[in-house]
Parts: C-alpha cells; structure tokens; sequence
C-alpha cells in the first residue's frame, strides 16, 4: 500500500486527493495543511469581505468530505522541507512540535501568497493583503473598529479590482493606486483599459495611475505619500491600505534545490518535478500552456485541471495537462471574459488584434497568421455564455474565414458554431471551459 501526502487542501490539492480516490480506494493518504479551516474557494474571498456571503457558503467540501474518503488531515501545520532521497518531509504544528513524515508519491500544492512590497510602513496597523479567509476577518475586524472611511488600494489588477468592488460596497471612499498606466495592465492594452477606467470614474473610485507608493504614514495608518509621473508626490488621508501588488508561489521551503524551480515548481505535463515521485500543481506549479510556453496560470480551472492530473498520475494513471489561461472576472459595471493571448501580450508579440465595439462593449481576437489565439471582452454577457466554445477554437487552432465574424455576439452558441463551420445536425461537439 502506497502513501500519498498532499501538501495543501486549495482546489489542487483536493483535485488530487479525489483522483487517487477514483481510482485506488486503498492507499492512505494524507493531507497537510496549514489553514484551520476546511477547504474554500479562494475566489469568493471578495464577496465574503463585502458581506454577501459567509465562510460556509464558500466551502468546497463538506466536514465529512476527509473522513468519507479515509483521508488523514494534518490541520494547521506548515511543511519545513522536504528530503527527496529519502522521501520525507518535515513539519511543524501549531504548537511548534516538529515531525517527519514518509512518502510514496507527494504533491505539492501549496498555492501562492500575496506580496508585500518593502515600503516604508508597510508594518503598520491598518495594512492589509487579501489571500485568505484570515486576510478578510482582520479587514472586517479593522474596518468595523475604527470605522473606516479612506482605503488605498495599492494594485489595479484582478485582486486589487476585487477589493474594490468589495470595499466600494461598503460604502469606503477608494484610492485606487496602479505603478503602470492603465487598468489590468497584465490583461488589458491601454486603449481597452480606457472603458473600464471611465466605469470606475462613474464609481467615484479615484484612480491613480502611472503612480507609485512611496510610504505609509502613521500607525495605525492615517495617510500615505504618493508619486506619479504627472502630478509628483502627493499626501493622500487615509485609514486603511490594502495591498495587491501580485501573488508569489509558496516554494520557500525548497532549500536544497533538489527540485528545480524558477518563478514556481518546474513541472512537465504529467505535473512530475525533476524529482522521482513529488508532483506539483496549482498556483506553485509552472506547467506548460498550449502555446509551448512555462508559465504559472493562477487561476481556479487551471489549479483542478493541474490536480486531477497530478493526482491521476500519482495513482499510477495516465493523463496530461496543456491548459488555456482563462479568466471572468466582475468589475463594478463590466464583465471581462479572457482567454489564451491577452492584448497586452499581443502587442508586446507584435500578433494581429482585430477589435468590435458597440457602446462600451469590446470584443477583440488576437490572432497568430490566421489562427485565433486569444479573446477578450469587455461589457458583454454573451461571452461568458460563448466561452466555452471559444476556447476550443483557440485550443484547435481555428482560423476563421472571416475574423470578425468570431467577433459578433451570437443569441445562441450554436449560431456561433455554425457560423464557424463547427456545428452539424448529426454530432454535438464537446466544449471545455
């Protein structure tokens, strides 16, 4: 009988653990984590912190979900390192008590953190990151202490524009604070980010860009000073600053290079390491895209899909991962759809975007010779319907005769694919978002 640790109980980790379930009902495993509480979805952490939903509503499994599937659960212990030659791993528990543990195969999924940029006064009371349930008790503890008014959110990506929404919602005045010069500058060209600028413009957010953090007054906070490239530096009044200025993958632990990394775990398309038997997945794993790429895909889809895989192949399957990047994301007014190629990777790669607009709706393809490979939209709520069925396109390298047609919002994914010549009477193709 094999043992199967899994470090991390985020959706890679139970993606896994159901895996090797589904197809070995007898080896142990074990899972090791260091949260508290049972496994939740990360991505709802914003609706937890304006209210709308609570700590039960966003839990993936059930409190029998381990003892049903005979899992030993390792609660709020942290893993110290890990010795490959000898297949162990050390860790602590929340009473500093250090433990070996054995394994057969391991995978790790310890996910990512939020990084805190080394900023004057980044320690003090009132500073903030949102990666976690924890994360957010302390920020609905502070906010209803000392009654919050002011927050400067430092970051205008997808986190950053998440607590915005959610703080908004709460009635707090918002600074929206962005190094860069526009709106999701990892997803959005400047001129798509425009709309989704006026959007928060409309929200009485007040948007800071091409401005940079310089340091943190008081503590607890009472104000910070910033500079941008336009106005110079400038005091802005505060009492409360949230930080989401990026995520950096767990790997603090790998000492001994042993397992090679580089922004995260370098992992082939089984989700194996350089190391026999230790798989990787989730936010920590740098896996191969189907553009040929290593990239980490911080996403949910991904993190299940990298999951199931690994743990497939931990319970001696067979199965690959080549995924498509994908995001939906909700920001005040507008819903973004993004899939494959963003437009600011297909400026950078000199690709071919083609653009439709109607009003403050955007759609754009991105397009490699004649192959769409990537689409962003702005606004509509078609997309998210079309989606699916978009990513195919992308994943089977689709190269439409008529490019903006891919473009036009269709009543129905099945006008959409028989406009691209991908639908018949007789067959019903599978699309996988």
């Amino acid at each position: 009988m094999e043992e199967h640790v899994i470090i991390g109980n985020g959706p890679a980790g139970i993606s896994a653990v159901e895996a090797i379930r589904e197809r070995n009902k007898n080896d142990h495993i074990k899972l090791i984590t260091k949260e508290k509480s049972l496994p939740y979805a990360r991505i709802a952490l914003a609706d937890v912190l304006q209210g709308s939903l609570e700590e039960k509503d966003i839990s993936i499994r059930s409190k029998n979900f381990f003892s049903k599937q005979n899992i030993e659960v390792l609660s709020e212990t942290k893993v110290i390192s890990i010795n490959p030659s000898t297949k162990t791993i050390t860790v602590e528990d929340g009473e500093k008590t250090k433990q070996k543990t054995d394994y057969s195969k391991l995978l790790i999924s310890t996910g990512a953190s939020p990084i805190t940029p080394p900023i004057d006064g980044v320690k003090a009371n009132g500073v903030f990151t949102l990666g976690s349930l924890s994360d957010v008790w302390k920020i609905q503890e502070y906010v209803k202490e000392k009654d919050v008014e002011t927050c400067i959110i430092v970051g205008a990506g997808f986190i950053g524009l998440e607590a915005t929404e959610a703080l908004v919602k709460l009635d707090i005045d918002i600074h929206l604070v962005e190094l860069l010069d526009r709106i999701l500058p990892n997803l959005l060209d400047k001129s798509t980010s425009v709309t989704l600028h006026k959007d928060l413009e409309e929200a009485n957010i007040n948007t800071h860009l091409s401005t940079k953090l310089e340091k943190i007054e008081g503590d607890p906070v009472e104000s910070a000073i910033v500079e941008s490239e336009n106005f110079g530096k400038e005091k802005i009044s505060c009492d409360l600053v949230i930080l989401a200025v990026g995520m950096r993958p767990n790997i603090e632990f790998l000492k001994n290079g042993e397992i090679k990394t580089d922004n995260g775990i370098i992992v082939n398309e089984n989700m194996e390491t350089s190391s026999d038997d230790i798989f990787a997945a989730g936010d920590v794993a740098e896996a191969y895209n189907i553009f040929g790429e290593r990239c980490i895909n911080l996403t949910w889809p991904s993190a299940v899909f990298q999951g199931e895989v690994a743990g497939t192949n931990m319970a001696n399957g067979d199965k690959n991962y080549i995924d498509l990047r994908r995001n939906i994301i909700n920001v005040i007014y507008s819903k973004i759809v993004s899939l494959g190629r963003t437009p600011t990777q297909a400026k950078n790669e000199n690709l071919e975007i083609i653009r439709k607009s109607e009003g403050e709706k955007v759609r754009i393809g991105i397009f490699d010779s004649n192959k769409l490979v990537g689409f962003t939209s702005l606004g509509s709520e078609r997309a998210i319907m079309e989606a699916g069925v978009l990513g195919t396109l992308i994943r089977k390298g689709f190269e439409p005769k008529n490019k903006k047609e891919i473009l036009s919002p269709y009543s129905s994914t099945r006008k959409l694919l028989e406009k691209v010549g991908f639908y018949t009477e007789d067959s019903t193709p599978f699309f996988k978002f």
